[in-house]
């Protein structure tokens, strides 16, 4: 099964995604964070839309092959590309979309790239200058719900 967790910088996602693999050991869950593979992956990408796009289908094929293994993946990445999302519901055996819904009010208080980007002209910040359309098809939405709840409802829906 592969959980994909979405939402802009500062929403939870990686927070999220550690305290599942935390919280039920019985799954051999495998976190995949978006901001993590950048490092892995080296010098070869940046912050362009193309750069974007090559990130994502990375996790996305990584994701299938731990997938296969027998793993529960649980991916934390903003995934601006809708294509992306639409195509994991058929790529994937079982999958989860998560959207987690925080308004950018709320993440420019817990991020500091939101101010830069206003006030010193830093370009290609998603939400910002690089437009991020709500997904429109994700299976649980979370606007203002707890950590613990929101995995709580989580492992409801993946019977756990």
């Amino acid at each position: 099964m592969v959980i994909w967790i979405i939402g802009l910088p500062g929403s939870g996602k990686t927070t999220l995604a550690k305290k599942l693999q935390k919280e039920d050991s019985s799954l051999k869950i495998l976190h995949i964070d978006g901001d993590d593979m950048r490092t892995i992956w080296g010098e070869d990408i940046g912050y362009t839309l193309e750069d974007r796009k090559k990130n994502s289908l990375r996790i996305q094929k990584l994701s299938k092959i731990f997938e296969q293994q027998g793993f529960t993946v649980v991916v934390s990445i903003m995934s601006i590309f809708e294509e992306h999302r639409i195509e994991n519901r058929s790529y994937y055996d079982k999958y989860l979309e998560v959207f987690l819904d925080v308004p950018i009010n709320i993440l420019k208080t817990r991020r500091t790239i939101y101010q830069d980007a206003i006030e010193k002209k830093i370009t290609n910040v998603v939400g910002i200058d690089i437009p991020y359309d709500k997904p429109k098809t994700s299976d649980i939405v979370f606007k203002n719900n707890t950590l613990e709840d929101i995995v709580l409802q989580i492992k409801k829906v993946i019977n756990v």
